[in-house]
């Protein structure tokens, strides 16, 4: 008798960073895509190739962009096609992030991906989007332990943040907010981003008189 989500569960190894379109999570997924469908769902990525669905071919078709359309261009000669704008959107399985003792969510950080590869631009004054190596998600300052347990105002490791987001990630003694309890506050900063994206290294750099950022930070748009 055939394991129930057999087909699931191979795909999961299969799929880098659970991420994929969604004619090749359908082709994976095959029986079991009905029913783990709902749990995948479209990230900011357009993808740079999708596969052929034509009996038979193999190839791999490039991903175009012209006049607002997609177009699938196969190298091997097969006939260009259009795409819908979902039909290019890499979807991401939605699973369920595991959680420290006090609640803060641990991101889920590819395999080998450095300070470099994080980004994360606040959205407003309490969230931000994160995104690394393709991996993406809003975030709540509760969720990256950076709230206070009994009010959920923001720490001032999230107000810091917020302060490097400003300074492009950099913060030296030009910036008006400036203080010697940077230090102290700077390094509790690192501490917890440490633990969020379970990264090696300082996330945080020396420059200057002051200190720059290794993963790019901004502002809300």
């Amino acid at each position: 008798m055939t394991r129930r989500f057999e087909r699931f569960w191979q795909a999961l190894e299969q799929v880098p960073d659970l991420a994929a379109v969604p004619v090749e999570w359908r082709a994976l997924l095959g029986g079991d895509f009905a029913a783990a469908g709902r749990f995948l769902l479209p990230t900011p990525r357009i993808a740079g190739s999708v596969r052929s669905t034509a009996p038979g071919r193999t190839c791999v078709h490039e991903v175009r962009r012209w006049k607002g359309r997609f177009l699938s261009v196969c190298p091997d000669g097969c006939e260009s096609a259009e795409l819908t704008r979902d039909e290019v959107t890499v979807h991401r399985l939605d699973v369920p992030q595991p959680k420290a003792d006090d609640g803060m969510v641990f991101f889920p950080t590819p395999a080998g991906a450095r300070w470099s590869d994080v980004s994360i631009r606040f959205i407003d004054r309490h969230s931000v989007y994160v995104t690394v190596k393709g991996v993406s998600g809003t975030y709540h300052c509760t969720q990256m332990g950076m709230a206070n347990r009994k009010n959920a105002k923001p720490t001032v490791q999230w107000l810091l943040l917020e302060t490097f987001a400003e300074g492009h990630g950099l913060l030296d003694w030009r910036n008006r907010k400036a203080d010697r309890k940077n230090q102290k506050r700077k390094e509790n900063l690192a501490a917890d981003l440490q633990r969020l994206f379970r990264i090696e290294g300082d996330p945080f750099t020396l420059e200057g008189d002051g200190w720059r950022a290794r993963f790019a930070v901004a502002v809300r748009e």
